[in-house]
């Protein structure tokens, strides 16, 4: 799901246990990117578990917990995602 449409998602969080999001801001620029994510941590925080697929570190340092970072289908990394990042960039 891309940019856009991942707002349709958001309509009724309350259902919903796990959230997945593949790349949700990958087509959009930066700021409106942060924009899009800060909506979907403040939606989903504490209700579900939300699984985010990115190439931006900011992503993973600022709004996640945990990290698993995969290369080539093997896990080389995982852990809290301050110390994933450090380790990685």
């Amino acid at each position: 799901m891309e940019g856009k449409g991942c707002f349709g998602c958001l309509i009724n969080p309350f259902l919903l246990k796990i959230f997945l999001a593949d790349e949700p801001t990958g087509t959009l620029d930066f700021e409106t990117a942060k924009l899009v994510h800060t909506a979907l941590m403040d939606s989903t925080k504490g209700r579900m578990t939300m699984i985010v697929t990115s190439h931006w570190p900011y992503v993973l340092e600022e709004l996640t917990e945990k990290v698993l970072w995969f290369e080539r289908g093997e896990v080389v990394e995982y852990g809290g995602s301050k110390t994933v990042v450090e380790d990685l960039f």
